[in-house]
């Protein structure tokens, strides 16, 4: 099983790579999972939204981003420091990059400042996006490895709050999902 998903994940970054030498394809794929997400009646029911900074190969996420701060919803976006990851609340009366910096992994993550995101009491109709290298149409994710998202679901999971979650979204390229 090991070896399988090491030889998919190898697969997928490597499809990952030569998709995005075309920068016009993944823009317009980026628009398309934008436009269908923002008409998903779970994003449109969201009063809050765990999503994430794209990075390197990843889905374009920043103009979704700026639409959630846009529509006033709550916005966290992750940051990981220790093998440990937590979500940071961007507020909609700042521009998003004054709320950023390079992190850990030479990502954009939120400044410390900023709110930090409480497992055990969070808002009602939270709506969870998830990056990951590839999904299938079971919900089933395969993440980079590092399993900083596994253990943070997993945390959520054993929230009291669980209830408030509407649901989770495998946020990626069409031809991730496998």
């Amino acid at each position: 099983m090991k070896t399988e998903k090491l030889n998919l994940r190898k697969r997928v970054k490597q499809l990952l790579e030569e998709q995005n030498q075309d920068k016009a394809f993944c823009n317009f794929q980026s628009q398309k999972a934008l436009i269908r997400l923002y008409n998903f009646e779970l994003f449109k029911n969201a009063s809050c939204i765990l999503a994430f900074v794209s990075c390197g190969t990843e889905i374009k996420t920043r103009q979704l981003l700026e639409i959630i701060l846009t529509e006033r919803k709550k916005l966290y976006i992750p940051r990981t420091e220790n093998s440990e990851m937590d979500f940071y609340q961007i507020e909609n009366d700042e521009t998003l990059q004054n709320q950023l910096e390079i992190g850990e992994f030479g990502i954009s993550v939120p400044k410390k400042s900023l709110s930090k995101f409480d497992v055990s009491d969070f808002p009602e109709n939270t709506l969870i996006l998830v990056p990951g290298l590839a999904f299938d149409k079971n919900g089933n994710r395969l993440g980079k490895g590092k399993g900083f998202y596994d253990k943070f679901l997993e945390k959520l999971l054993e929230s009291p709050c669980k209830k408030n979650i509407l649901g989770f979204v495998g946020y990626c390229y069409d031809f991730q999902i496998l």
